[in-house]
């Protein structure tokens, strides 16, 4: 609904309709904290995860409309 209401284009709108890119990227941070036997503070569990999204970004590919991303930008200026 929220893509609709922002009109974002089309080809755009398919990729960010969906909530894969975010799961797919969550799934690699909890494949790698799977394996963390010992929590030492925030600050640690911060690195992990950070690692993991490091891990997550290699996997990455272009998002589909990604060219449209500037004409979207220009319709969210005041």
């Amino acid at each position: 609904m929220t893509v609709v209401k922002l009109h974002v284009p089309e080809q755009l709108r398919k990729s960010l309709a969906s909530t894969n890119l975010i799961e797919s990227a969550f799934s690699i941070v909890e494949t790698v904290c799977r394996n963390v036997k010992r929590w030492h503070g925030g600050d640690q569990r911060e690195r992990w995860v950070g690692s993991g999204l490091l891990v997550a970004e290699k996997q990455f590919r272009r998002v589909r409309g990604y060219k449209q991303i500037p004409a979207l930008l220009e319709c969210w200026k005041p």
